[in-house]
């Protein structure tokens, strides 16, 4: 349901910086064809944020159905996702059999994922003529939804690269992550508020008031990521390197992230 309306344009702005906190690559003599890499980087996957108010006369109410009241509508929308990872790499330079043309290396991903969305929806109307009856009281319908999602997750990539004269080769396999754990935050509230039902006077009372309204701590939060394969292929240039890079990605079914316990 939206509160503002089917078709209604929201416009969102955002500028995203990819820091890298901390990062090196390491060589050791005792080991010449050894080469260790670490870093720590944040960067947000994405980041959603929309609004839209709506302000008219429309006919809200299916009884008097010559009735009109004014309608206030309003919906907001953000979802922000982001990542902090670390990885540690291993590189090995095979021998001189193949002239050093050969690395393998393996890279081991620890990284943390926090999604954090809120969704709000507010609508209500009033008589426009303020008549008197059971249609002079301001009805509203509202929900409000939050949820703080972060999870721990592991992972690692392998990695060939080859190289002849001019041409760079590359192939890399990334594992499936695996769950380190994590824990989730869920609120959800709902209310009505002077909501008119058409039944007979005698029997019950016309207005409808109800609030519904949860929070719950501490509940099981997953991610998946899939296995992935990427080729790429570099040609040098004199001091200019041109490359292209192609990766598959394995697909995932639908699943629930956070799964709330139902309660009555």
């Amino acid at each position: 349901t939206n509160g503002a309306g089917n078709g209604t344009d929201v416009q969102s702005s955002q500028i995203q910086t990819l820091p890298l906190l901390i990062g090196g690559v390491k060589r050791f003599k005792l080991l010449p064809r050894a080469i260790v890499g670490y870093g720590l980087h944040t960067n947000a996957l994405s980041t959603t944020s929309a609004s839209a108010r709506r302000e008219d006369i429309l006919h809200v109410f299916t009884e008097p159905a010559d009735s009109l009241q004014e309608y206030l509508g309003f919906v907001q929308y953000r979802n922000v996702h982001r990542d902090l990872s670390g990885v540690f790499t291993l590189g090995w330079q095979l021998s001189n059999r193949i002239k050093q043309r050969l690395s393998v290396g393996i890279s081991t991903f620890v990284w943390l994922r926090l999604i954090n969305y809120g969704y709000e929806l507010t609508g209500q109307a009033l008589p426009s003529n303020a008549q008197s009856g059971p249609f002079s009281n301001l009805a509203e319908v509202s929900t409000r939804e939050a949820e703080d999602v972060p999870a721990l997750r592991l992972s690692w990539r392998i990695g060939l690269a080859y190289e002849i004269g001019a041409w760079r080769l590359g192939l890399t396999i990334t594992t499936p992550s695996l769950s380190l754990g994590g824990t989730a935050v869920v609120s959800r509230e709902i209310g009505l508020s002077n909501l008119y039902r058409s039944i007979p006077m005698g029997q019950r009372v016309p207005y409808l008031d109800a609030l519904g309204s949860d929070r719950q701590d501490d509940l099981s939060a997953r991610w998946r990521t899939p296995l992935s394969i990427a080729l790429g292929v570099e040609r040098r240039f004199g001091r200019l390197n041109v490359g292209l890079t192609a990766e598959w990605f394995n697909s995932i079914a639908s699943y629930d992230v956070v799964t709330p316990e139902a309660r009555q």
